[in-house]
């Protein structure tokens, strides 16, 4: 601060601020100053909130990378967020796939939404942390709160196949103890999986958020899985070209709050 009160008394060559005792006090021309920067400041806020304003008016698409299950639990307060501040903005959500990293690279999409794993060169933040849930026909054998992982392993499983033919944040730990479940049908989208729970002996293992948000009406219900299957982080993705940007930087601060509730816990637990 002195060095920076030293060069104004240069450029404006007036003390501008004198000792009185144990306190400064304004020159004449420090009180004129102070008095311009009253009605200055305000305008050149202004002008950057104009700026902040065009910049959102003329964003006209933004595309994001999303499975089915981040369609289902965090598009929704997405689209509300987005909606308030810029009404006609369009939206295209893109399928996920095993180029979805390249697709960031290449700016095809703007933000990719995925489990924790992503490439170091790509700049990501947690948005929360969830964990699983088993939904299996009303009437399954297994009448407890939580699989043990024997019984777990003696059923066979609906698995929904998102990437490389496997459910991995379920069936790669298994692995890694030398263990596999028993597939018996693979599906590549969560909802009808559970249509496809009826009648049989099958386990679906969803995460939790989803879980909770899907239709699942009187003939399935609710288990925990085994504690070797544990929590995984959601994230959002980007290029770190975007980290600066103030369109992205205004996307990812909506993103933030629209989804903040889901810090807030399971929102309930299924035989907890």
């Amino acid at each position: 601060m002195s060095r920076s009160l030293e060069r104004l008394r240069r450029d404006f060559n007036d003390e501008l601020l004198v000792r009185n005792g144990r306190t400064y006090a304004r020159t004449p021309l420090g009180d004129r100053l102070l008095g311009d920067l009253d009605k200055v400041i305000p305008e050149i806020e202004a002008l950057y909130q104009r700026e902040d304003q065009s910049l959102l008016a003329s964003v006209e698409v933004i595309k994001m990378t999303m499975t089915d299950h981040a369609c289902a639990v965090l598009l929704p307060p997405i689209l509300r967020r987005l909606r308030t501040t810029v009404p006609l903005l369009r939206v295209e959500i893109r399928p996920f796939s095993d180029q979805r990293f390249d697709e960031v690279l290449s700016g095809q999409t703007d933000l990719l939404f995925d489990v924790a794993g992503a490439p170091r060169f790509l700049e990501t933040e947690t948005l929360y942390t969830d964990d699983f849930v088993c939904i299996v026909s009303k009437d399954h054998p297994i009448t407890s709160d939580a699989f043990s992982l024997d019984d777990y392993l003696m059923y066979p499983h609906i698995a929904v196949s998102v990437l490389e033919g496997e459910q991995t944040l379920i069936d790669r730990p298994l692995k890694e103890r030398g263990l596999y479940r028993r597939i018996s049908l693979v599906l590549p989208y969560f909802t009808p999986a559970i249509f496809a729970l009826g009648g049989t002996e099958s386990i679906l293992t969803v995460p939790r958020q989803l879980g909770l948000m899907l239709p699942l009406g009187s003939q399935v219900r609710c288990i925990n899985p085994p504690q070797e299957i544990g929590p995984f982080q959601y994230q959002m993705i980007w290029h770190r070209r975007l980290s600066q940007d103030k369109v992205h930087l205004w996307l990812r601060e909506q993103i933030r709050n629209a989804v903040g509730f889901l810090h807030s816990g399971k929102g309930g637990g299924y035989g907890s």
